[in-house]
């Protein structure tokens, strides 16, 4: 019914009234790769949002299909695009609990692992805040990171770094360039959502 519709020329980038969801990413979240696929075809964006700022892509990650988001990512749908909340693909994946595949596989084809979300949160926060240990060695296969350190009343002043593995056993110190403060909240949402 769908591809008919399709074919006969139905608005392809039409929303639903209250969520802003379009077919593509409905079709996307149920992994209909086929329809999504004609979607594509007869001119769907990419690039349009939901009323919560999510895309195709991060359809596509709730989707927990690894299939899904590679078809995302091999059409071309920006793997960085972030929601109303700063979550990237990435972020959500990892928040989302979805296997670690899609997390790996995201890595592999440019997800930034600096991005922080309206929390502050960059990737290592939420790994460490969903115990995933695994997302983490994935990134660096010695699991070491920089934490910038500066002060309040110079947020951009030479300042200092840790480095610290996934297990926080180790630490070291050293120079740093410029750097910023952040606030770090708390998160207590659930994330998940219903999708029609």
């Amino acid at each position: 019914m769908a591809s008919l519709l399709i074919t006969l020329g139905a608005n392809v980038n039409a929303q639903l009234m209250r969520t802003k969801r379009t077919p593509l990413m409905i079709s996307l979240f149920h992994n209909n790769l086929h329809i999504s696929a004609l979607l594509l075809d007869k001119g769907a964006d990419t690039s349009l949002k939901d009323c919560n700022g999510l895309t195709c892509m991060h359809y596509a990650i709730d989707s927990g299909n690894l299939e899904t988001v590679r078809f995302v990512v091999e059409h071309g749908i920006d793997i960085n695009v972030a929601d109303n909340k700063g979550w990237t693909g990435l972020l959500r994946a990892v928040v989302m609990e979805n296997n670690d595949e899609i997390v790996k596989y995201l890595l592999q084809n440019g997800a930034d692992i600096n991005v922080k979300d309206t929390n502050g949160f960059d990737y290592y926060k939420h790994c460490e805040i969903s115990g995933s240990t695994t997302n983490l060695q994935d990134v660096e296969s010695s699991c070491y990171r920089q934490i910038p350190v500066a002060t309040e009343k110079n947020p951009t002043q030479i300042g200092s770094f840790h480095l610290q593995n996934a297990n926080h056993g180790f630490s070291k110190t050293g120079d740093l360039g410029p750097v910023s403060v952040g606030q770090r909240k708390r998160k207590s949402e659930n994330v998940k959502a219903e999708y029609s």
